[in-house]
């Protein structure tokens, strides 16, 4: 064979891995490579074609392009016998592997209760709180039930260093005997006294009484503080719900001021009004 040139037998030879002489075209084409190279090939277009919205789409695309580098180190170790393929591939198979790992474990399989998924599809859910977030919220609250006529907070009696939502039924607000209002399921039970919270002597200014039967959650003020501070997105979520039920509330308070002879106005609510707001954005930051 001359130094200047490659005959055609040489170019179409697949065992041949000699590259065209400096400053030459090929002048012909390698006949495909075996099944094992193309199918690798195509798992790569597959996995670079994946969407990457959701953790979810992350995961199956880290997985088909660890499977097309996994395939691509085979067909470099067994028909090309070239080692550095081989390290390479097998380089990036485990570090889109370790990435599928990370994505996998933001989709495990959540266990909650039949409430606790109730309360997830109509209250976090719509902004978009994975479940595994969710289910640490779950881990430091507790569900309650509450009969008819029973008390979740007593007038100047019960302390105020929680925050409760109701899953299922209905609760009255009283202040010194008179109806204020009713709060419905998926309702925050204490917003205002959330809000205005100053320390452990804050008790509740109104008396909440069940209408029905009730099935609520707790979360204690220390431990829901803790898990918002590791989760910026997740405290900008409750401002949000918290403002939007504080706002609620106002607003009856701006018809009940209209309408004459209407009941007397939730007591809890100047507390929150006379504070200054704090300011957030979706992302989490003030």
């Amino acid at each position: 064979m001359g130094d200047n040139y490659l005959t055609t037998e040489y170019l179409l030879d697949p065992t041949n891995t000699t590259n065209a002489p400096d400053g030459e075209v090929c002048s012909s084409w390698r006949s495909l490579h075996g099944g094992l190279f193309q199918l690798s090939q195509l798992l790569f277009l597959l996995g670079y074609c994946a969407p990457v919205s959701g953790y979810a789409a992350v995961f199956v695309m880290h997985i088909l392009i660890s499977l097309g580098f996994l395939l691509m180190g085979a067909w470099g170790w067994i028909y090309v016998c070239a080692f550095d393929i081989f390290m390479w591939c097998l380089t990036l198979t485990i570090l889109n592997m370790c990435h599928a790992a990370c994505a996998g474990y933001f989709i495990r399989p959540v266990k909650l209760t039949q409430e606790e998924k109730d309360l997830y599809v109509r209250v976090f859910k719509p902004f978009n709180i994975p479940m595994h977030i969710f289910q640490q919220l779950c881990r430091i609250g507790k569900i309650y039930s509450l009969k008819i006529g029973e008390h979740y907070a007593t007038e100047k009696r019960t302390g105020s260093n929680r925050l409760g939502m109701i899953i299922y039924g209905k609760v009255k607000v009283f202040h010194q005997g008179q109806f204020l209002h009713h709060i419905q399921e998926s309702e925050f039970l204490d917003s205002p006294e959330w809000e205005s919270y100053s320390g452990e002597s804050d008790v509740f200014q109104v008396t909440m009484t069940a209408s029905s039967y009730c099935r609520y959650i707790i979360w204690p003020r220390e431990g829901l503080l803790e898990v918002l501070k590791t989760q910026p997105y997740l405290e900008c979520v409750f401002n949000n719900l918290i403002g939007n039920d504080i706002a609620t509330k106002l607003c009856q308070l701006n018809e009940r001021n209209v309408v004459k002879g209407a009941p007397k106005p939730d007591i809890r609510l100047p507390n929150v009004i006379q504070r200054p707001a704090n300011r957030y954005n979706m992302k989490g930051t003030r």
